[in-house]
């Protein structure tokens, strides 16, 4: 019994990130709630495919950090390549 329970947990621990992947609902946010600046609304709707936009917006990174950042969430969480 203890085995099955032990089975039973690593299969959701297994399955987990693609439940939260699928259950991520919209922000209440629009590209408009924030300054207008050259590749808003692109940057807008890249993030907010997988968290709210002020998450991206309070984080206050040097471009080499955003680079980092970007291609950690390419390559781990198989995001696309920005254009």
């Amino acid at each position: 019994m203890l085995r099955l329970a032990w089975l039973a947990m690593a299969g959701l621990l297994w399955i987990a990130p693609t439940i939260a992947q699928t259950a991520f609902t919209p922000r209440d946010e629009s590209p408009q709630d924030f300054p207008a600046g050259l590749g808003r609304d692109e940057t807008f709707y890249a993030c907010t495919a997988c968290h709210g936009f002020k998450l991206v917006a309070q984080q206050g990174m040097t471009r080499a950090q955003w680079d980092d950042s970007i291609n950690l969430m390419i390559r781990r969480h198989n995001m696309p390549p920005a254009r």
